[in-house]
């Protein structure tokens, strides 16, 4: 009666030694780990369509000169994971071989041991691997979920209803033409060296009634009762903008940089407008000139190749938007070479590229390079802009938006790519 409750009390300490060691070899496994991880650079590169050229095209922010490397993300271990200690028995292990009971003990605290230090290297192994590349991860996740939004986007928009409001009427006959809209903000964008001026029109269900690559013609009066006048696009945030108002974009340098980015014309309406233009204020416009034209041989025009410096971006985003719907246009592929001398001013206009890239990942490419094209002989000197710049094919139209002095290098340029001079249109 007495070995009885010895035996089950036995079998109990026997039981509760198991529990201990296979508890503390689990614990041991999740302890801080002496592995060592390297994580080499990573950038992030969004190609678009594949094009027949050495050089492949991809989104980047970089300094001239300097080539930007295709995602490389790679973990190396330097040491084990676990220690060999979790392999080796223990003196109480062997001395529990003399009785048959013990031995059974042994063999399933083994078994359980072996389950616990596999199941551990394993899991210590994945997160070991998780962690240390966590951020290439998030990066993968987020390009990802950005892609899936971008196809969701471009589906809904099929669908959605849009505002297209009233066209503006403009009398030639009364006034030359011209009509009427007051200067609602100026508002610094993001950032950037740049600033977007509001104008609302007479009705709030009114739309300009503009063509694609056409302007807006302005004009108003100074406090010396002088005429200025500029032609200019408009910034739109969206493909389909809200009735009632429109936006334009202008540099904020000196009259003399301004000057040389966009024109003495802009340039003198653009000082009236920040210094006797005040909110409220009424300002005569009209249809502007259309710029976009193509006057090659080779049709149906299949590729775009956009060239944009500052704000020549405006009229370079909405056309975009325009060409990349499947029903809209013949166009297949688009890339997009956008120079700014300061990376601040990709800020805010670079997220409407990105919106349109993954809405078109496979046609749309995209490449925003920081560089002083005043500085430079030849605009092909910028190995960025040269790698981003297609060679010609038939059916590849050219569109150059910027200033004067870079349109010119431009058009230099392309033509040693091999662009025939009719396919080229300068904004």
């Amino acid at each position: 009666m007495k070995e009885g409750p010895r035996r089950r009390r036995r079998q109990s300490m026997e039981i509760l030694y198991l529990s201990l060691v296979a508890s503390s070899s689990a614990v041991s496994a999740f302890q801080p780990l002496h592995a060592q991880s390297r994580t080499y650079p990573r950038r992030t590169s969004l190609p678009g369509p594949p094009r027949k050229r050495t050089s492949s095209v991809e989104v980047q922010m970089s300094s001239p000169g300097v080539r930007v490397p295709r995602a490389s993300v790679r973990v190396a271990i330097d040491q084990p994971l676990i220690s060999d200690t979790f392999f080796t028995k223990g003196a109480a292990a062997k001395a529990t071989a003399r009785t048959g009971i013990l031995q059974t003990v042994t063999g399933a605290l083994s078994a359980i041991s072996l389950r616990t230090v596999l199941t551990t290297v394993f899991v210590a192994l994945l997160a070991t691997i998780l962690v240390r590349s966590s951020s290439s991860i998030a990066e993968t996740l987020g390009k990802t979920f950005r892609l899936v939004s971008g196809r969701v986007q471009r589906v809904w928009e099929r669908f959605q209803r849009v505002d297209e409001g009233i066209p503006m009427p403009f009398d030639e006959k009364a006034n030359d033409g011209w009509g009427i809209c007051t200067l609602k903000s100026k508002e610094r964008l993001g950032k950037s060296n740049f600033m977007q001026y509001t104008f609302d029109l007479p009705e709030p269900d009114y739309v300009l009634p503009l063509d694609l690559g056409q302007q807006i013609s302005m004009m108003c009066l100074d406090d010396d009762g002088d005429v200025a006048q500029g032609d200019f696009f408009s910034y739109n945030l969206s493909a389909s903008p809200k009735p009632g108002s429109f936006t334009i974009l202008f540099p904020t340098g000196s009259h003399e940089e301004n000057t040389c980015s966009i024109g003495s014309s802009g340039a003198n309406f653009l000082r009236a407008l920040k210094q006797d233009v005040k909110v409220g204020d009424e300002i005569a416009l009209k249809p502007g000139p259309i710029k976009l034209s193509y006057r090659g041989q080779y049709l149906p025009v299949t590729g775009m190749v956009y060239i944009a410096c500052g704000t020549g971006i405006v009229p370079v985003l909405d056309q975009v938007r325009a060409v990349l719907p499947a029903d809209s246009s013949s166009v297949t592929s688009v890339s997009v070479v956008w120079i700014n001398e300061e990376a601040k001013d990709f800020d805010v206009t670079a997220e409407l590229l990105e919106k349109e890239y993954y809405k078109y990942s496979k046609k749309l490419a995209v490449s925003c390079v920081v560089d002083n094209t005043m500085q430079r002989q030849s605009l092909g000197d910028n190995t960025e802009v040269h790698a981003a710049v297609p060679d010609f094919t038939q059916g590849t139209m050219a569109v150059i938006a910027g200033p004067s002095d870079m349109a010119k290098k431009a058009i230099a340029f392309l033509e040693n790519r091999g662009y025939p001079r009719d396919t080229i249109c300068v904004l």
